[in-house]
């Protein structure tokens, strides 16, 4: 069935019978009031549109279609109709708009967007697209470009954590309680292997007020705590610790953590698009994957630490046995921590550490015996 004539159309709409269907409001761009205003076609050829004031049926603008801008159809979101003297006609009748129009213009397309959104397939395919894309990048590309850019990072950027050390003793550590023989003896026992790696310019604290604890910063800086130092039980568990934090420096982990978490965060915003929903929206999302992250780079530490002790011809159960006895350490933390609190996070404990399960660790150890057979 072809499309009525706009003479028909002209006349249906002017006859008393059925009025005018497209009202909305018009503001003349000079003045911040505004009228109830309808919009009428005045003529054919070429074709013309008329606004009238609906309470006092005066003219308000007449304009030739081709001169308007008309906005493009998104949803239930109203139309704007922009006239070239500045004045703006707003409507929320799409539908009547999209039948004038397509009488008008003899052209029945819809805009691309509004065909798309109004399409539940492919409302669904894109969602789907989306959530993969979005996928591929958190857990592939974010951390290829995260690994790029820390590996080819000038080494005047990486200078300015050598600096990190003085605040830290003035905001986090106290300094070390065990009696100086003691600290010297670890000293001495971490050189030679200090010294293997040279290269990443490893430098050696011992410290008190972090708890059972072992970390390394991006300029070379390894800080022992007290407590780990007392809970092991000889020093090849020790040493597979320094290992693991070496393996730390040698893969630029706090850069590459740091770049990650960053991208992640601009990421979600770019997709969020809304500042206030940032805590919820953005905040859990990113939590997750900086725990995947951190995760993902405690195994290659190990992994690092397991090849060194082999390399240096030290027994691996060693690092095994100091993995359980950290993870045991870390159990009775927790569990102080959820007496005090009152509430009883076990059951989250695993899915929200920042560390691989025990039992993950003793499969790598295990594999890695596996591998050397």
């Amino acid at each position: 069935m072809s499309p009525p004539s706009v003479k028909s159309l002209v006349r249906s709409w002017t006859s008393e019978s059925r009025p005018p269907v497209i009202t909305g409001y018009y503001s003349d761009g000079k003045t911040s009031g505004r009228v109830t205003a309808r919009l009428d076609v005045a003529s054919q050829s070429p074709a013309m549109l008329v606004l009238q004031d609906v309470d006092n049926n005066t003219e308000l603008n007449r304009s030739d279609l081709a001169d308007i801008k008309i906005s493009s159809r998104l949803g239930d979101i109203p139309r704007e109709f922009m006239f070239t003297d500045g004045g703006l006609f707003v409507s929320p009748q799409n539908q009547q708009i999209d039948d004038m129009l397509k009488v008008l213009k003899g052209d029945s397309d819809l805009s691309l967007l509004h065909r798309l959104e109004s399409h539940l397939g492919l409302i669904l395919g894109s969602i789907v697209v989306a959530l993969v894309v979005s996928w591929l990048t958190i857990s592939q590309g974010i951390p290829r470009a995260a690994d790029a850019i820390a590996n080819n990072m000038p080494a005047v950027v990486v200078d300015q954590f050598d600096t990190q050390m003085a605040v830290l003793d003035r905001t986090l550590f106290d300094a070390s309680k065990l009696p100086d023989a003691e600290q010297e003896r670890v000293r001495q026992l971490f050189q030679p292997y200090l010294n293997q790696h040279s290269q990443l310019n490893p430098k050696l604290h011992i410290r008190s007020g972090i708890g059972v604890n072992a970390l390394a910063f991006p300029g070379g800086d390894i800080v022992f705590s007290d407590d780990i130092i007392q809970l092991v039980k000889n020093d090849e568990q020790l040493v597979s610790v320094l290992f693991h934090e070496l393996g730390h420096l040698q893969y630029r982990h706090f850069l590459r953590r740091t770049l990650q978490d960053s991208m992640v965060v601009m990421l979600l915003l770019f997709l969020v698009g809304d500042i206030e929903t940032l805590d919820l929206v953005v905040g859990i999302p990113a939590l997750l994957a900086d725990l995947s992250y951190s995760r993902d780079f405690e195994l290659e530490a190990d992994q690092f630490a397991l090849e060194q002790m082999h390399r240096n011809g030290l027994d691996i159960d060693a690092f095994g046995a100091m993995m359980e006895l950290l993870a045991a350490s870390q159990q009775d933390e927790q569990q102080n921590k959820d007496q005090a609190s009152g509430y009883d996070f076990g059951a989250l404990e695993g899915f929200l550490s920042t560390h691989p399960k025990s039992e993950d660790r003793a499969a790598m150890v295990e594999q890695f015996r596996n591998e050397l057979l």
